[in-house]
């Protein structure tokens, strides 16, 4: 992974990649760059890491390179809004975006929110606990509840969690909790990183229904810490490398007009062939 000042404008191709910080787990340049040799696209997908007081100077420097645009990572899906114009309606709502266009302007969208629902399209609309108040939780609240959900959400800062519930209230039922309550959920989403041995994750599988559904929003090779968790204990798991899947297919088709091939992308990351 190379530093974001080392790109240059005399490297050609379709010039893609994404920033955040960390960024060197992603594996959006594995995935993309399988995509774009599928295409027969000529170009690249890189990482690059920026710090919070550079994050202009590095999108107006990738823009002046001559790359098409870039994904966003944590922790600057809101701050790269705030730098954008915003296109539909999901970036506009949430005040989040994860892929950038660049041109005569900096156009943002977020296909994180059509990303995240994609795994859960078919599911009936029930009770969700959603723990964490970021980027990827904004998201994913959005989602749920202009698709019927009605959602509780903890975060470890109150205040934010708060906040949150108050700013979407109006697009469904959402509240925020002192504790989680778990045991009225049909859908855990975790939107925080992902739980180490420092790290516990703040529900009881014991106390969940049956039948309820762990979905981790991070991701890994082989599966997350907490997916192994929540398949050891019997629960079904949607790996969050489904939702990275969609959302970067969007974000792929939205700055080519080319259909993204989904299948191999998934291959790339580790995912299995989707069922029909």
């Amino acid at each position: 992974m190379r530093a974001w000042r080392d790109a240059t404008r005399e490297e050609s191709g379709l010039r893609l990649a994404v920033i955040g910080k960390p960024v060197a787990q992603s594996l959006s340049p594995k995935m993309q760059s399988a995509a774009l040799r599928e295409l027969g696209v000529a170009g690249s997908y890189e990482a690059f890491e920026v710090e919070p007081e550079e994050l202009r100077d590095c999108l107006s420097h990738l823009a002046d390179c001559g790359f098409r645009g870039v994904n966003v990572t944590i922790p600057y899906k809101s701050p790269v809004a705030a730098l954008c114009e915003l296109e539909g309606s999901e970036a506009i709502e949430t005040g989040c975006v994860n892929t950038v266009r660049f041109g005569e302007k900096w156009v943002g969208s977020n296909t994180d929110v059509a990303g995240f629902l994609h795994p859960i399209r078919t599911w009936p609309p029930g009770e969700a606990l959603l723990i964490g108040a970021g980027g990827a939780a904004e998201a994913a609240a959005y989602a749920l509840l202009t698709s019927g959900w009605s959602v509780s959400l903890w975060n470890r800062t109150a205040e934010r969690a708060e906040e949150l519930a108050r700013r979407f209230s109006r697009f469904g039922s959402i509240q925020a909790l002192v504790t989680p309550a778990e045991a009225s959920a049909d859908l855990v989403v975790s939107a925080i990183p992902a739980p180490g041995e420092e790290n516990v994750f703040p529900v009881r599988f014991e106390t969940l229904s049956r039948s309820a559904a762990i979905y981790d929003l991070a991701y890994a090779e082989g599966g997350t810490r907490l997916t192994r968790w929540a398949i050891e204990a019997g629960r079904r798991v949607v790996d969050g490398r489904e939702m990275l899947v969609e959302q970067g297919a969007l974000a792929l088709e939205w700055w080519t007009g080319l259909t993204a091939p989904r299948p191999v992308m998934r291959a790339a990351i580790g995912l299995p062939p989707q069922e029909i």
